[in-house]
C-alpha cells in the first residue's frame, strides 16, 4: 500500500523568477506540478503526516494500535517544543527575507514568517539577467548571506556573495536528524537576519 502523507496539506507554489515589464506566457514558469514538495521543513505539516503514517498503520495493524497511538503522542510533544523553540529563536526576524540557493524552505519561511528568495527556480540555475537580479534585490535588501545545500553546486551563490560582500552558509533540508536540524537552521537564519 503507497501512502501519499501530504495529503490534505495546502502546498506552495514554488518560487519564480520576475522581472519587470517581461512578458510571460501563462505555462512558461510551470514545473514539475509548479507545487513545493519540501513539506517536511515545516514542524506543523511534519505533525499532520505523522498522525497520516500513525492512522494508516493502525488500519493495517490494529493489534498494535497503542503502540502506534504512544509513538505518535510522544513525536507531536517533541514536535510542539521544537516549535515553540524556534519561534522564539525567529522572533526578531518576523518579516526578513532570505536569499536560498534551493528552494526548500518555502514552508519553513511561511510558519515563521520570513520570505524565502530562491536563485534556482524548477531546478534551472539563473539566467545573467536573473542573476543580476537578485543581486540587485540581495542589495536592496541588505542580505548578506545565502544559504545553499551542500548537495549542490554553490557557485552561482558564492558569485551572489561576493557581488554583495557576503557569505555563503550550507544547509540541508535533508539532514539525518531532522529535529536537531531545523534548530540548527533556525538558528542560521536567525544569526543572518539579526538587524
Amino acid at each position: 500500500r503507497v501512502v501519499d502523507t501530504a495529503v490534505g496539506i495546502e502546498r506552495l507554489p514554488l518560487a519564480e523568477h520576475h522581472h519587470e515589464g517581461e512578458e510571460e506566457e501563462e505555462d512558461e514558469h510551470e514545473h514539475s506540478e509548479g507545487l513545493d514538495p519540501h513539506v517536511w521543513t515545516s514542524p506543523r505539516l511534519v505533525a499532520q503526516q505523522a498522525r497520516v503514517i500513525a492512522n494508516t498503520l493502525t488500519e493495517l495493524d490494529p493489534a498494535n494500535a497503542d503502540d502506534y497511538a504512544a509513538n505518535l503522542a510522544a513525536l507531536e510533544a517533541d514536535i510542539a517544543t521544537l516549535d515553540a523553540d524556534l519561534r522564539t529563536t525567529l522572533s526578531d526576524a518576523q518579516g526578513r527575507k532570505f536569499l536560498v540557493f534551493h528552494p526548500a524552505w518555502g514552508y519553513f519561511a511561511h510558519d515563521y514568517g520570513l520570505e524565502q528568495i530562491a536563485v534556482e527556480v524548477g531546478g534551472q540555475e539563473p539566467s545573467a539577467q536573473e542573476l543580476a537580479a537578485l543581486i540587485t534585490v540581495a542589495r536592496q535588501e541588505g542580505i548578506r548571506v545565502i544559504f545553499a545545500q551542500p548537495e549542490f553546486s554553490t557557485a552561482d551563490a558564492a558569485t551572489i556573495a561576493r557581488e554583495i560582500d557576503g557569505e555563503v552558509l550550507l544547509i540541508s533540508p535533508l539532514a539525518e536528524d531532522w529535529l536537531e536540524n531545523l534548530r540548527t537552521v533556525a538558528d542560521a537564519f536567525a544569526r543572518a537576519l539579526a538587524d
